[in-house]
């Protein structure tokens, strides 16, 4: 496994920085207030798109990244530096039935990840199901 360290809310990393994210995602990033991604997000976000072959939906069980474990402080990123890698797959797939389950701890937390997920699938024709 590689570690990554980093001051949570220093070193910051410009949107730009980080180019292997769709333009349609940029833009909701941007409308949401956020032109920076927090370390976890700058590191999680390109190594899961960067899994299959050019970043795209590889072999007949679609996309297949590796397993990520990514360990910080709340409010450091992680759900965001999920949520963009999945709908970014999603958004780009071959097979429409092709689908992501995120499983989640509490109904609380699944609620506050299924209202950041509608937040970045709206006008994608994706659909967000609790």
């Amino acid at each position: 496994p590689q570690q990554f360290q980093r001051q949570i809310r220093e070193n910051l990393v410009p949107l730009q920085d980080v180019p292997v994210i769709h333009p349609k995602l940029r833009k909701k990033l941007q409308a949401n207030g956020i032109a920076s991604l927090f370390p976890v997000q700058a590191e999680v976000i390109p190594a899961i798109l960067d899994c299959g072959p050019n970043g795209a939906l590889a072999g007949r069980g679609g996309y297949t990244p590796s397993d990520i474990c990514a360990s910080a402080p709340t409010g450091s990123g992680k759900t965001l530096a999920f949520i963009i890698p999945v709908v970014q797959a999603l958004l780009d797939r071959v097979v429409c039935h092709v689908r992501a389950l995120a499983v989640l701890p509490t109904k609380e937390l699944a609620q506050q990840v299924a209202k950041i997920f509608n937040i970045y699938t709206d006008g994608t024709g994706l659909k967000v199901v609790q």
